[in-house]
């Protein structure tokens, strides 16, 4: 057994320095696992039925996984090493025996208070009374926090409905008579008749299956209150227990088994990723310790679209618009005639704001980045635009000027947005991210910088 556990955005680690757990054996079958997964987009990874990465596609385009890496794998210059560098993914990924957990780097003592924050903020979530560490348990509970969300985007399609084989005795004969059935149960005749039909039903293997991942999420104490957080999240609980009423707990291993072999419906689309949440949840265990052979399972998250999406939470509190750019939605005309878009992350009338999240601190943004915000800034006409990422700099100031820009004049900044560190609780860590927010949002207005 393998085991390898390292942060996002790592600089390049050698793998003998990140692994926990490893005979010699093992990291040589571990090298050979990392391969198969290294080095490939997510939209390559995304075909693996046990593998879970947010945003799904129904969340934003195709793009986004197309371009994001769980990291390279590259020979080192140490004799039998190997470099594992990571990009913006975190999570938790597994193959045969090798497992690697990905931490956001601003994960301290095992514990990653800010991605969780920010999946709470993002997918709406307001719960602060559960446990946070990397290991892969609680990696894998991380599936349980996304299933509000997909949950009301699948019902956002209407209940998912399909043809169950009915078998009926009463006088209103719709289908097959089934002679010894009816035999069976109806002599002497008293005007019954027994018959099979087939009908579209609400109560399926489908609906069932969401049925008992609720049932399953509701029996576990410190976790239970998703299913509440919200108005909205307790409507969509409802209506999938008032769609299943031949809910039978007994019946779960039988409604996992036959879901896996089920093909999905071609229209009801955002029932595919809530129905391989719903079996990766209730098969916790099995996705752990019984494995097969070169299949992959996990769970990743694209933190660098959490980051984009918890800013757009916040700085809308003081006017930024937030067009939807990685669905193309939004945005800004390039030419008087409307040909071309360009997408800012964020941005009005008089500042642009870029999201990275990235390391940043170093004071020396690429070059693709610095053409992209001044070209947003020329078409927008501002004299003001900064990127805006995370830090672990506790003496940041609200602004730290990059430099003037050349010929069109206009100034770039940096935007520093400290994380705190050193949290005992997730509570804590709750509570002094919150303040920062708000003292930073009020600091902005007050400095008229933005």
């Amino acid at each position: 057994m393998a085991i390898f556990k390292t942060t996002d955005n790592n600089g390049g680690k050698r793998l003998k320095t990140i692994s926990q757990e490893y005979e010699e054996t093992d990291f040589k079958a571990a090298v050979i696992d990392l391969k198969r997964i290294s080095n490939k987009t997510l939209a390559e990874l995304s075909t693996e039925e046990n593998l879970l990465i947010f945003p799904t596609k129904l969340e934003d385009s195709a793009d986004l996984l197309k371009e994001s890496k769980l990291g390279n794998l590259t020979k080192s210059d140490k004799e039998e090493d190997y470099i594992f560098s990571t990009e913006n993914i975190a999570g938790f990924i597994g193959i045969n025996d090798t497992d690697i957990s990905i931490t956001s780097r601003f994960a301290k003592n095992e514990e990653d208070f800010f991605l969780h924050y920010m999946i709470q903020k993002v997918l709406n979530l307001n719960i602060t009374n559960l446990n946070f560490s990397s290991s892969q348990e609680n990696v894998l509970n991380l599936l349980i926090y996304i299933f509000p969300r997909l949950l009301q985007k699948a019902l956002s399609q209407g209940m998912y409905k399909e043809y169950k084989t009915f078998h009926k005795n009463d006088e209103n004969v719709r289908g097959v008579i089934e002679i010894s059935r009816h035999i069976q149960k109806n002599i002497p005749f008293e005007g019954k008749i027994a018959y099979k039909t087939r009908e579209y039903s609400y109560d399926n293997t489908t609906t069932e299956l969401i049925r008992h991942t609720i049932e399953y999420i509701s029996a576990k104490k410190d976790i239970a209150g998703i299913l509440t957080s919200s108005q909205e999240i307790r409507d969509a609980v409802k209506t999938i227990k008032m769609a299943t009423p031949l809910y039978n707990s007994g019946e779960r291993q039988k409604i996992i088994a036959v879901a896996i072999k089920k093909q999905n419906h071609p229209y009801f689309t955002y029932y595919v990723p809530l129905k391989k949440l719903c079996i990766q949840i209730l098969q916790n265990k099995k996705i752990k310790f019984a494995r097969q052979k070169n299949r992959v399972y996990g769970i990743l998250f694209d933190v660098s679209w959490l980051w984009e999406q918890y800013l757009a939470t916040i700085l809308k509190q003081i006017g930024f618009f937030h067009p939807e750019n990685r669905k193309g939605v939004g945005g800004i005309s390039v030419l008087t005639n409307n040909i071309g878009r360009f997408i800012p992350d964020f941005y009005r009338d008089d500042f642009v704001l870029d999201a990275k999240y990235k390391p940043f601190d170093k004071r020396n943004p690429p070059s693709d980045d610095l053409a992209q915000v001044i070209a947003y800034m020329h078409i927008i006409k501002t004299m003001k635009g900064a990127y805006i990422y995370p830090s672990e700099n506790e003496n940041e100031t609200i602004l730290n000027e990059l430099g003037e820009i050349k010929g069109m004049r206009g100034m770039l900044y940096l935007c520093p947005f400290y994380i705190p560190q050193n949290c005992s609780t997730f509570s804590e860590f709750s509570e002094k991210i919150r303040k920062k927010m708000e003292s930073k949002l009020v600091n902005i207005n007050k400095e008229k910088l933005l």
